[in-house]
C-alpha cells in the first residue's frame, strides 16, 4: 500500500471513528480534544525521559521516519480505539458511582449550590504507544525494560496524579476546551496536509 492510500485510508478511519463517538458518546468524546492535547505533551516527556533508550532506536527513527510515522499514528489510533473500550466499560461503573455520589450530595445540600458544575472526570488518556519495533535483537533488553518501566510508571501515574490531575485542569476546562479544540485542527492539518 503506497504511503498516499496509506493516508486516505488513515484519513477515513479517523473520520469515522470520529464520528461513531460524535453519536454515541458525545459527552465522552468532549475530552478527547483534551486527552490529544495531553497525548502530546505526554508523548514529549516520555521521549526525553526515555532518550537513553530512544537512542538506540534513533538511527533506525531517522531512516524509516516518514514509514514509522503514518505507521505510528494509525497504530496509535487502532490501539487507542479498542483501549478505549476497556476504560469505557470500566469507568462507566465510575462515572456512576459518581453521579450517584453527587447526585445525593446535592439532594441533600439544597442550600449548598456552588456555581461550579460537577462533571466526572473522565479516564485518563491512553498511555503513548511502544516505539515502533526495530526486530534487533540486540535491542530487545531495552524494549522490554521500556515495557517494564513503563508499567510502573503508568500506575504510578494513574494512582497517584489522577485527581490532582483533573481538579487542577478542571477549573480551567471550560477555556482551555476552545483552545485544545483549535489547536486539535492545527495539529491534525499539520500532521496530514501534506
Amino acid at each position: 500500500m503506497t504511503k498516499k492510500n496509506y493516508y486516505y485510508y488513515y484519513y477515513y478511519y479517523y473520520y469515522y471513528y470520529y464520528y461513531y463517538y460524535y453519536n454515541n458518546y458525545y459527552y465522552y468524546f468532549y475530552y478527547y480534544f483534551y486527552y490529544y492535547y495531553y497525548y502530546y505533551y505526554y508523548y514529549y516527556y516520555y521521549y526525553y525521559y526515555y532518550y537513553y533508550y530512544y537512542y538506540y532506536y534513533y538511527y533506525y527513527y531517522y531512516d524509516y521516519y516518514y514509514y514509522y510515522y503514518y505507521y505510528y499514528y494509525y497504530y496509535y489510533y487502532y490501539y487507542y480505539y479498542y483501549y478505549y473500550y476497556y476504560y469505557y466499560y470500566y469507568y462507566y461503573y465510575y462515572y456512576y458511582y459518581y453521579y450517584y455520589y453527587y447526585y445525593h450530595h446535592h439532594h441533600h445540600h439544597h442550600h449548598h449550590h456552588h456555581h461550579h458544575h460537577h462533571h466526572p472526570p473522565p479516564p485518563p488518556p491512553p498511555p503513548p504507544p511502544p516505539p515502533p519495533h526495530h526486530h534487533h535483537h540486540h535491542h530487545h533488553h531495552h524494549h522490554y525494560y521500556y515495557y517494564y518501566y513503563y508499567y510502573y510508571y503508568y500506575y504510578y501515574y494513574y494512582y497517584y496524579y489522577y485527581y490532582y490531575y483533573f481538579y487542577y485542569y478542571y477549573y480551567y476546562y471550560h477555556y482551555y476546551y476552545y483552545y485544545y479544540y483549535y489547536y486539535y485542527y492545527y495539529y491534525y492539518y499539520y500532521y496530514f496536509d501534506y
